[in-house]
């Protein structure tokens, strides 16, 4: 009967510990896939290289058409910003350097429109 008793307290022992394992490791999953995430909604500041080649052709041939990359990268700025504005949340460190960016952001288009 305490051999039987001892198995049983192992067994126990072992799925106890499989299933908080199994909870960390879900967390894990969804901590790393919340970064991959927040990695790929973090392309403003290509939207902005976008914006400055569509300022900067517009500038030398005072051709409209060649704004196009600056609304484009003006519109997906945007919604990257508001996107990683909610996936980060939870982060004030990372919100604060969102405000950042965006205050320089807003002093690279008052710069630009005013030229």
């Amino acid at each position: 009967m305490i051999a039987f008793a001892a198995v049983i307290s192992v067994f126990l022992a072992v799925a106890g510990t499989t299933l908080y394992t199994s909870s960390r490791l879900q967390t894990a999953d969804g901590w790393n896939t919340h970064t991959y995430k927040v990695l790929a909604a973090g392309r403003m500041l290509a939207s902005m290289v976008d914006m400055e080649t569509g300022a900067r052709g517009f500038l030398l041939a005072g051709d409209d058409g060649f704004l196009g990359p600056w609304n484009k990268g003006l519109e997906e700025y945007r919604t990257h910003w508001d996107e990683l504005k909610k996936l980060t949340s939870d982060n004030p460190v990372q919100q604060e350097r969102l405000e950042k960016m965006q205050a320089r952001h807003l002093e690279f288009v008052a710069v630009t429109k005013a030229m």
